[in-house]
């Protein structure tokens, strides 16, 4: 059962990685609604959807890699508790990654608005 909470614990780093490399090497190269970075502003031009695309794949695969390292560290020392204790640590531990996955949007959003300033950006 511990194996079984130690590997599911690095399954979210694990397709962070897979993902970013897929984004960055091969992004949608059409903006749609169904896969890829869709925020108002990666959406507005050609040029910003495949700029965001391949930006979030980088930020993916990098904070996948360093995500990974860490979750499997820190699982080490709840391996030796009861499951219990590990089933714990593996929920917050599994807020964090979502916390470090959601906040990849910002660099994002920001390499947008400088790579892609426009007059709607400075109203």
């Amino acid at each position: 059962m511990k194996a079984f909470l130690f590997l599911t614990g690095l399954l979210v780093p694990l397709i962070m990685i897979a993902a970013g490399w897929f984004m960055h090497k091969h992004p949608p190269k059409e903006i749609n609604w169904v896969i890829g970075y869709r925020t108002a502003r990666s959406m507005r031009s050609q040029d910003a959807w495949m700029f965001a695309q391949k930006k979030i794949g980088v930020l993916w695969e990098k904070a996948g890699v360093v995500s990974l390292i860490a979750s499997a560290l820190i699982q080490i020392p709840f391996m030796f508790l009861s499951v219990e204790a590990h089933s714990v640590a593996m929920l917050v531990l599994l807020l964090a990654q979502m916390a470090a996955l959601l906040m990849t949007i910002l660099p994002v959003e920001r390499a947008l608005q400088k790579e892609f300033e426009d007059v709607a950006d400075k109203k």
